[in-house]
């Protein structure tokens, strides 16, 4: 069920986003460089996150982390 069925709302809006701000141009350049039927092969995602995470987790030791979700949801009839 989606939070604008299950909240009963005219709509939803959610973001991620992470820091270092590179791990977010290289989220968006693989979303559009890879073809989709890739990911949404699970066994491709599992062998590519293996793959990357040594990567990840040595920058994010040198470098820090953190990850950021924001949603907001939205009706027409809501008083401001």
């Amino acid at each position: 069920m989606s939070a604008k069925k299950y909240l009963g709302v005219e709509g939803v809006s959610a973001r991620f986003g992470t820091d270092p701000f590179f791990w977010n141009w290289a989220m968006w350049l693989m979303a559009r460089l890879l073809p989709r039927s890739k990911l949404n092969d699970r066994d491709f995602v599992r062998w590519f996150a293996n793959l990357s995470d040594p990567f990840v987790r040595a920058v994010d030791a040198a470098v820090g982390e953190a990850v950021v979700r924001a949603w907001s949801c939205w009706q027409s009839d809501w008083l401001l």
